[in-house]
């Protein structure tokens, strides 16, 4: 049993899938045409593009959940998901930690977060943490394709095909490093919830947390 690509729910989650993928490409194309103006820079666009070429990852990850899987498509599903989740929330993380220094500096003193620093320092160690989470699972315990016919769910002719390990700390590390990463953006964003209006994107950090917690 799975989810085929004639399948209705399918159907519609191509297209949305689609149609979002389409939506993070124009919104990139709008960036660069106007990155000049004060809207754009205030925004830090370097880490607005990351996040968006994050989202393009998560959205075409949606696409392997359907049809029938095969071992390397288990992998891939993890994978691909398991670094667009990082690649989104380590930039939005960086960027607004870097708000937070600015207008949380109430000794008023004179300092720069480069983008080089905020990449190196706060994206690249999230990114390549989940790397060596995905490293592990799979060289340790990888995902393969199992046949299952024994469940009470099933009707007689029914077979269950799904993705599963011999062992869950892969699935658990895994799942657990993404509810850090929410936590720790439900704190950044809660820090710079009163920030001018060019700033102030708290809100809709806080509706996506929400939103990926109810997924979870």
């Amino acid at each position: 049993m799975y989810v085929e690509w004639s399948n209705p729910l399918a159907i519609v989650i191509t297209i949305v899938s689609v149609i979002l993928i389409v939506l993070c490409l124009l919104t990139s194309i709008d960036f660069i045409i106007w990155i000049d103006t004060k809207v754009i820079r205030a925004s830090s666009p370097l880490f607005c593009m990351l996040i968006l070429l994050g989202g393009i990852m998560g959205f075409a990850s949606a696409l392997l959940f359907l049809g029938q899987p095969t071992n390397g498509v288990c992998l891939a599903r993890i994978w691909l998901s398991g670094l667009a989740f990082a690649t989104v929330y380590s930039n939005l993380i960086a960027k607004n930690y870097r708000l937070y220094r600015i207008f949380k500096n109430l000794e008023m003193r004179v300092f720069a977060i480069s983008n080089r620093d905020l990449i190196l320092q706060g994206v690249l160690p999230i990114v390549l943490i989940e790397l060596i989470i995905l490293i592990l699972w799979t060289s340790l315990d990888p995902l393969v394709v199992v046949h299952d016919d024994k469940s009470v769910l099933l009707a007689e002719d029914e077979v269950n095909i799904r993705c599963v390990s011999q062992e869950s700390w892969g699935v658990g590390l895994f799942l657990a490093f993404k509810m850090f990463l929410l936590a720790l953006g439900t704190v950044v964003s809660y820090n710079t919830r009163d920030l001018v209006e060019y700033f102030k994107e708290s809100q809709g950090i806080g509706l996506g947390v929400c939103f990926i917690f109810l997924i979870l």
